[in-house]
């Protein structure tokens, strides 16, 4: 289904399973804003390293509470890398959406 607000193509909790499916350690919630709850945690991804953007608020909650359910950690703050890449200015837009400002290939912003 197509998201009017965002011009995106609607996900479902179903197709974000990856989220807390894929080898333990690779995707992290780190808290940016502990009065917020559930909502004040990003998804992290150490691989890429990225944020993984949910668009959707109540569904972003949805797949946060479903991540701490299935046991993934809780970070207080983002990783350091050596090479100083901040992955707070590196997100990734998540199949189905079209910020129009990121690299659609599924290489990352480099």
């Amino acid at each position: 289904m197509l998201d009017e607000r965002w011009g995106v193509r609607s996900m479902s909790l179903d197709e974000l399973s990856y989220l807390w499916e894929t080898p333990t350690g690779r995707h992290v919630l780190i808290s940016v804003d502990e009065s917020a709850g559930d909502s004040g945690l990003v998804i992290y991804d150490h691989l890429g390293p990225s944020l993984e953007l949910i668009h959707d608020d109540d569904l972003h909650v949805e797949v946060v509470r479903r991540m701490r359910e299935e046991g993934v950690p809780v970070m207080d703050d983002f990783p350091k890398y050596p090479n100083g890449r901040n992955p707070k200015s590196f997100p990734r837009v998540l199949p189905g959406e079209d910020s129009g400002l990121f690299d659609r290939s599924g290489s990352g912003s480099g």
